[in-house]
């Protein structure tokens, strides 16, 4: 159950990723001119704060309007929303990106969000800690060999995902998001770690089966 609640977010960040991947690499660019900006506070758990940039663009000469700066309606801090809402200012004339069906859906900045990609990795350790519990307790037993596996496993699905994750968003032009990403890879040590440690004490148990099966006295 642990590892499956961490299935959930895991599969929300795919989903998310996958949609920022389809606008910035579906979206189409056309001239647009900024009608205004503001700041918008958002309350959850705690307030976060959101940059809207208001922007008009034409798509067949019918005109639209949108008010999201970026592919993922993002909130942070204040001051990013202000920094961010200062780059804007009325009768300002920028490249939109948007959405050939339906037009509406547009942005100003195409830029790959980390958000998602954290999604899935912050999950990745509850579910990486799920299949440990249950290889190490109730697959591998009290075997040190079959312990080895199942870290040398767990250390295998921690790179496979980070790196997919790296890869992914520097595709989309994000090449500092996906070293940033690659951070993460710290986190594969510590199996590095575990994996060096059973297999040390799996080589002492084979060590001491040995000399065990070697001075056991022989039945007469």
């Amino acid at each position: 159950m642990f590892a499956s609640f961490a299935c959930i977010f895991i599969a929300a960040g795919i989903g998310i990723a996958a949609s920022q991947a389809r606008k910035l690499n579906g979206y189409l660019a056309t001239p647009a001119t900024v009608t205004g900006a503001n700041v918008q506070e958002r309350h959850g758990e705690s307030a976060t704060y959101a940059p809207l940039a208001h922007f008009t663009f034409q798509v067949d000469g019918t005109a639209h309007a949108a008010h999201t700066p970026f592919p993922l309606d993002t909130s942070s801090d204040g001051s990013w929303a202000s920094a961010d809402v200062g780059r804007y200012h009325p009768g300002q004339q920028v490249t939109a990106w948007y959405n050939p069906e339906p037009p509406e859906h547009a942005c100003l900045e195409r830029v790959a969000d980390v958000v998602p990609y954290l999604l899935i990795l912050h999950p990745m350790l509850r579910l990486c800690a799920g299949l440990r519990v249950w290889w190490f307790a109730v697959s591998a037993g009290p075997d040190p060999t079959g312990k080895v596996k199942g870290i040398g496993g767990l250390a295998t699905l921690w790179w496979l995902v980070g790196i997919l994750a790296a890869a992914h968003v520097a595709s989309l032009g994000g090449a500092f998001l996906g070293l940033a990403l690659g951070a993460f890879g710290i986190y594969a040590v510590i199996g590095i770690g575990l994996r060096l440690g059973w297999s040390a004490m799996a080589r002492k148990s084979r060590v001491a089966g040995s000399l065990v099966n070697a001075y056991a006295p022989t039945p007469d």
